[in-house]
């Protein structure tokens, strides 16, 4: 019986998802289906959460001007520099470099990543950091981009490539998931080719017909795939694909300090590669939440705290 009642719950819990950002098609049974896929289930949550975020994202339209409106609709990033005053760049990395903050590593093949995210507590030890997470000039922007009014998640990002011979994954071409998310840094140092740069495909963003039917081709194989990240709903992009969607080269961001750069990352992007050593500094803000959500999510505190909680669960 008890058997009978589990076995209900997760079928409820797995069909639900599909209404979420749940992406992996190895883990949820409903979404990794092979005759739903058929049918075009995953096609379908693809063209549903791009008409939903195009729709949130112009009741937005305010918040930028029309041509970094343009430039994002376009190319799929945004690239500001100086985006901050003097003063402020001067806290931000006085804050992460004399702060005495430890930051949680992880490594992904021969790249060691050390992050810490910015909780409210946190952000009132530091000081102006609060002023200048909630600058205009970033916030607004990130809003946008995002298609919400809830500000993202903010880290302090180390990227530091090791001495180990295992590729690092996201160094391969991917996009994160089935629908747009935002992602953004701002970097607090010149950024040159040996500090292995962010790498961007202009236009990938885009919900081309050529981009449906190669997601529909992926659907059908994605959860028997030997790549653990296709499995879980993060496609990576081979060489043939690239020809096959039409896409050019990829820009490759060597940017000076104080350069904020927020990319929709259902575009296709990865780390460029570096020497043994070569680290990246950044302020990160990342928003992957409801992509089937009608309307922006308003800015407030309860909110904000919400999520944060949510997300210290999973650190």
């Amino acid at each position: 019986m008890h058997s009978i009642q589990d076995s209900c719950k997760r079928w409820i819990a797995n069909f639900l998802s599909l209404f979420t950002q749940t992406k992996s098609f190895r883990d949820n049974p409903i979404i990794g289906n092979a005759v739903l896929n058929r049918l075009g289930l995953h096609v379908l949550r693809v063209i549903l959460a791009h008409g939903i975020f195009w729709f949130r994202q112009n009741i937005l339209f305010f918040l930028v001007d029309s041509a970094e409106r343009r430039q994002l609709r376009n190319q799929g990033y945004l690239l500001v520099s100086d985006v901050l005053s003097e003063t402020q760049f001067q806290d931000l990395q006085q804050a992460f470099y004399q702060a005495d903050i430890k930051l949680h590593s992880s490594r992904q093949g021969n790249t060691l990543t050390h992050s810490r995210l910015l909780t409210p507590e946190l952000q009132s030890q530091l000081d102006n950091i609060p002023s200048i997470i909630d600058c205009p000039a970033i916030l607004n922007r990130l809003r946008y981009a995002s298609a919400m009014m809830l500000s993202p998640w903010f880290y302090f990002l180390r990227i530091e490539n090791s001495h180990q011979t295992e590729q690092d994954p996201q160094k391969k071409p991917h996009a994160d998931a089935f629908h747009p998310t935002m992602k953004a840094w701002l970097f607090l140092h010149d950024v040159t080719l040996d500090r292995g740069p962010f790498c961007y495909y202009p236009g990938s963003h885009k919900l081309s017909l050529k981009r449906l039917r190669w997601e529909y081709q992926q659907s059908l194989s994605a959860r028997s795939s030997n790549d653990l990240y296709t499995a879980r709903g993060s496609f990576r992009l081979a060489e043939e694909d690239r020809i096959q969607l039409g896409l050019g080269e990829e820009k490759v961001f060597t940017v000076p300090a104080n350069t904020l750069i927020i990319a929709n990352t259902f575009g296709f992007h990865f780390r460029g590669q570096a020497p043994n050593g070569a680290i990246r500094d950044a302020l990160w803000a990342s928003s992957w939440r409801a992509p089937f959500l009608p309307l922006p999510l308003p800015d407030s505190q309860s909110l904000r705290a919400f999520f944060y909680k949510k997300m210290q669960q999973h650190l």
